[in-house]
């Protein structure tokens, strides 16, 4: 009977703690889950393709495992089982596979390097840390506190690379010891891809990547849409050091978010490069019929190598600005509903709170204005000619303008004010006294602009460009202090016509400030600024410009100058600050970023465009369209800006669009006030209900419920649908107009 009732009593005991361990989600877990393997592996199979994880490091969301002879890992969701191999699990199978690929898919790392004994024109050559170091049994491990460091030594290039491995509470850090990297003899690291194969999912597997190009994008396995050279794309746009460098119409969308995605069913691997997201780039590749895998990853640019021609001779030349520090890239395990693009943005939000300090706005709802002012145009006299300013809109037009919105029912404003200064619109000398344009109305006009501005309680944001000039002068040197190339030549940036690709002849072409400037001259310009009593300010090309200067005698990497951004915008802290395009480290500090993305760049890779970013964003710092009246289909922009909760921009001049004749500004044409203010004040008096409800709250799902309808749920549970199609369609019970949209408040 005693033996009967222990029995009963045991089997109580096995039957109770799993459910009790299940619920705490810890430790016991780990005994019940999938342990990583390699798939296809047999007596047969070379000791390069096997691993041998053991666990490594373990907390209440993941586990961490690690071969400890070639560094390679595996990452654990506890909650879902999921599984992610820093290279795929199931290579040894790939039948798939050609080339030099074929041992790329093993390779955690893939390095560019140059051979500095090269004569002639550069070229960037590669080799993967499979082939080169754990073949040769050249790579360490060792435990270190959460996790390991892993140390890769490449004899064949004279090169030691050490990377570690830290498990957070609920994520993964790699970080990149660029400052103890050591390299010797002939050769130099150009660039490292980290991690390229982390997540990688086969050609039969159902899943897709997020891709952070302008609002986000998605690529879906197997979508048909092949590219041999996949996506690469430099973080913060291209770069502008490179010789005579321009922008085409197929890239007028950059990289705002250092962050990218890929989901496997019901998982995804979400990542964020937290240390020097500005010298990276991200890059894809897509399966195809000779590459079997669909990865995505970022890549360290450490350095750059140019080639120019002299004396017609090739001459090439590394530049000296490299990459110092740390570079780390974190990685979160989501599942469930949390595993798509809404799931992602969520957390990257939640790590810019955390970290970056990112916060709740301040800021009332607003109609967005953004006005020109005066602009420089050809003059002569007694037949010489010469270049004098004209106005555009004057400051007491400007506060005719806002005055006809606030008096026809539009109940907050927000106006950006360009080319009040200095030379106007377009600088010829970086900006110094802060003084108005008297062929605006000066410094007494201005005063009673902000005044007016101030009573309406309109927000008020005077722009001045401090990185791009033409002529020396205020305190900057053309030749000293502008951005050169590793020849130590300035390079001078050129301005196209998109449509031909060709450069305009009356182009306003310049030159940009070097990064130890930065600070200098914005100081210098807002002790003058203070005393015209605005408190905001526009940034604008701070918000969309980031460069190297790659002169070997003192110049600069790209990280460095984000870094001096981010001092200027932590000592204009007592200043509501505005900035154009909106980068990340703009984004994060700025109240309000003008013109913000709401598409992709439209690669044929791309399935579909996602808003990504305004998810990171709304309720935190606010974002305006592009101008409703520069777009072809003004509706279809207002029914983005509603399904996103971005406020709405318009770009206006108060004179005729004439002035703009024989001038390089005429992509202002559309702009004359009097041509689109009723169309404001109806599309305000639309929005406006659903604004001041949506402004400061979070969005915390967004998807498409039927085929051009799109659900958007913002944290107090108010839905906003939009219709997309030109018919009436019905969703949730739902019903909604042609071109319209309806809010459900829950």
């Amino acid at each position: 009977m005693k033996k009967k009732i222990f029995s009963i009593l045991v089997c109580l005991i096995l039957f109770i703690l799993p459910l009790n361990l299940s619920i705490s989600g810890i430790s016991a877990q780990s005994d019940e889950l999938q342990k990583p393997t390699r798939l296809g592996i047999d007596e047969e199979t070379s000791d390069e393709y096997t691993a041998d994880y053991t666990l490594a490091a373990q907390n209440d969301n993941l586990l961490f495992y690690a071969d400890m002879e070639k560094g390679w890992f595996a990452l654990q969701n506890r909650r879902s089982g999921k599984i992610w191999y820093s290279n795929p699990n199931d290579a040894v199978l790939d039948d798939v596979t050609t080339g030099i690929s074929r041992t790329d898919i093993f390779s955690d790392y893939i390095f560019e390097y140059y051979d500095n004994s090269t004569v002639g024109e550069a070229s960037a050559l590669t080799f993967n840390s499979h082939t080169t170091a754990v073949r040769q049994k050249n790579v360490s491990v060792e435990k270190v506190a959460s996790g390991i460091k892993v140390t890769y030594r490449f004899d064949t290039f004279g090169f030691t690379v050490p990377v570690i491995y830290s498990l957070l509470e609920n994520s993964l850090e790699v970080k990149v010891c660029v400052d103890e990297i050591e390299e010797s003899g002939n050769y130099s690291i150009l660039s490292i891809r980290v991690l390229p194969n982390f997540g990688a999912a086969n050609s039969d597997t159902d899943g897709w990547m997020l891709i952070p190009d302008g609002s986000g994008a998605i690529a879906s396995f197997g979508n048909g849409r092949y590219n041999i050279d996949g996506y690469e794309t430099l973080v913060y746009g291209r770069e502008y050091a490179e010789e005579k460098t321009k922008i085409s119409a197929a890239d007028n969308q950059n990289i705002r978010l250092p962050v990218f995605g890929i989901t496997e069913g019901s998982n995804a691997l979400f990542a964020a490069i937290t240390e020097g997201e500005a010298s990276a780039a991200v890059r894809a590749e897509f399966s195809s019929d000779s590459f079997g895998y669909n990865n995505i990853s970022s890549k360290l640019i450490l350095r750059t190598v140019s080639t120019i021609e002299v004396n017609a001779q090739n001459a090439t030349r590394l530049s000296d600005c490299n990459y110092s520090g740390d570079y780390t890239v974190r990685y979160w395990c989501l599942d469930g509903d949390n595993a798509s693009y809404s799931g992602m943005a969520v957390a990257y939000r939640n790590y810019l709170i955390e970290e970056k300090g990112l916060k709740k706005t301040e800021l009332s709802p607003a109609l967005n204005l953004n006005i020109y002012g005066a602009i420089d145009v050809k003059a002569n006299f007694l037949g010489i000619p010469y270049k004098k300013l004209k106005s555009l809109t004057s400051f007491s037009e400007a506060a005719e303008m806002t005055a006809y919105l606030s008096e026809n029912g539009v109940g907050g404003l927000s106006v950006r004010y360009e080319g009040w200064t200095n030379n106007g619109f377009f600088n010829k000398k970086i900006p110094k006294n802060a003084k108005p344009l008297s062929v605006l109305g000066g410094k007494k006009d201005f005063k009673a602009l902000n005044d007016y501005l101030t009573e309406i309680d309109a927000q008020f944001y005077p722009d001045a460009d401090f990185l791009r000039f033409t002529s020396s002068g205020n305190g900057v040197s053309k030749n000293k202090d502008s951005v050169k190339n590793t020849f130590g030549e300035i390079v001078e940036q050129y301005d196209y016509m998109l449509s031909v690709d060709v450069e305009k002849i009356d182009g306003n072409n310049y030159y940009l400030l070097s990064a130890d400037k930065v600070g200098t001259v914005i100081s210098n310009f807002m002790k003058k600024y203070s005393a015209l009593k605005a408190s905001g300010i526009s940034l604008g090309t701070m918000g969309s410009y980031v460069y190297a200067d790659l002169n070997t005698e003192d110049g600069f990497n790209r990280t460095e100058l984000v870094s001096s951004f981010e001092d200027v915008f932590k000592a204009l802290g007592n200043y509501s600050i505005a900035v154009e395009g909106g980068n990340m480290v703009s984004a994060v500090y700025a109240d309000k970023v003008f013109d913000a993305p709401l598409r992709s760049s439209g690669n044929n890779l791309f399935e579909n465009d996602v808003p990504f970013y305004q998810i990171v964003f709304h309720g935190y710092t606010v974002l305006t369209t592009s101008p409703l009246n520069k777009t072809a289909d003004d509706r279809l922009l207002f029914l983005n800006a509603v399904e996103t909760g971005t406020e709405l921009l318009f770009d206006g001049i108060y004179g005729d669009a004439s002035a703009l004749n024989e001038t390089p500004y005429n992509s202002l044409y559309s702009t004359t006030f009097d041509l689109w203010k009723t169309k404001a004040v109806d599309y305000d008096k639309e929005y406006r209900p659903l604004l001041e409800k949506i402004y400061d709250k979070a969005i915390i799902r967004h998807t498409e419920v039927s085929d051009g309808v799109y659900e958007t749920v913002y944290e107090d549970g108010t839905a906003v649908y939009v219709n997309y199609n030109d018919s009436e369609q019905t969703v949730l019970g739902i019903k909604i107009g042609g071109m319209d949209f309806e809010t459900v408040s829950r």
